[in-house]
């Protein structure tokens, strides 16, 4: 398995390679939440420190641009080409299965359904000629240094991890999803119940959609770590299956649950 190779490179090569890009996107994007929101945020929809999609994204484009590594305008619009529909492909699966836009372009003109945009995917053409240029050299030399034989158990080790780490993240957010939906179920059949008996009557609407909030909103101060913590990492989240005003109401709790449990430790 270790030894299979594509592109000339070994699987050894690539796994190694995989995680560090993720890493390296891990550190890039906690740093750049963590100073948005100023205070230290794990950006990531895994607990580890590692985001999928960079270290999918690094090798995608390290593997369709190294066949022509030394055509720098080939490598930027394929780097560019091939990032953005990774990108796209993940943002469009993860709202389908999670019920939620993670990140949202729709402010950035212009865009493709709020999915990817041009900036960003010019940023990944850039990222793709930097990685065949500076990137790449200093990560062979780093994989260069690794044990065979350690660097096939700590594989081993490495992957057991970050599947565990998939398989408890996916749970987790799927109970959080059904948590979202059982909120907005109650939410919309209470309004429905509320405006055929309290019709015209604003102040009494108002008044009793407090009252269903406080009522159905208290599985949102059950929300597990997992949970508050993707609120936390991905500030700009998006719920389909709630409107604004209900999911500003959830984040709003948990930013309160997240504070009372800082100022406890």
């Amino acid at each position: 398995m270790w030894t299979f190779e594509i592109f000339g490179l070994s699987f050894f090569y690539i796994f190694y390679f995989f995680f560090i890009t993720a890493f390296i996107g891990w550190v890039y994007e906690s740093c750049f939440v963590s100073i948005k929101n100023h205070k230290i945020t794990n950006r990531g929809f895994l607990n580890g420190p590692v985001i999928p999609i960079y270290g999918a994204g690094g090798t995608a484009i390290m593997l369709a641009t190294t066949p022509f590594k030394d055509d720098l305008v080939l490598v930027f619009f394929a780097g560019m080409f091939v990032a953005s529909l990774l990108e796209y492909v993940t943002s469009y699966l993860m709202e389908k299965l999670f019920h939620a836009k993670w990140w949202d372009y729709s402010d950035w003109k212009p865009n493709l359904n709020g999915r990817i945009c041009l900036w960003a995917s010019l940023f990944w053409g850039v990222l793709s000629v930097s990685m065949q240029l500076f990137i790449k050299p200093a990560i062979d030399k780093l994989i260069g240094k690794i044990p065979e034989f350690e660097g096939k158990i700590a594989a081993y080790i490495i992957f057991t991890l970050f599947t565990a780490d998939i398989v408890y993240t996916v749970i987790c957010t799927v109970q959080f999803d059904k948590k979202i939906a059982a909120i907005r179920s109650s939410y919309e059949g209470f309004k429905t119940e509320l405006k055929d008996s309290y019709a015209g009557l604003k102040e009494n609407y108002e008044g009793f959609k407090v009252e269903l909030k406080d009522r159905y909103i208290e599985s949102a101060n059950k929300f597990s770590f997992v949970e508050k913590r993707l609120v936390n990492a991905f500030p700009d989240l998006k719920f389909t299956n709630v409107d604004d005003e209900l999911k500003e109401w959830i984040n709003e709790r948990i930013d309160k649950k997240i504070e009372k449990r800082n100022n406890e430790r």
